[in-house]
């Protein structure tokens, strides 16, 4: 099976009903309604955790520590 296709298929046609970032943490945690649920959970140090764009143009990077920019 392929991760994406299947990530695309579980996901489809679903809204965020909520997303956190845990204080202190660099984990996104994206509920999807319903028993849906994306985490993104770093497992290795470096400059940045994850990024996110948003089709409007602002972006999120979070870094290993947590601390969050947005521009």
């Amino acid at each position: 099976m392929h991760v994406a296709a299947e990530a695309n298929r579980l996901f489809h046609g679903s809204s965020i009903v909520r997303a956190e970032i845990p204080r202190g943490t660099a984990d996104l945690l994206i509920d999807l309604g319903g028993n849906l649920r994306l985490e993104v959970l770093p497992f290795f140090p470096g400059y940045e955790a994850w990024q996110l764009s948003t089709p409007g143009g602002r972006n999120l990077l979070a870094g290993v520590d947590g601390e969050v920019s947005a521009w």
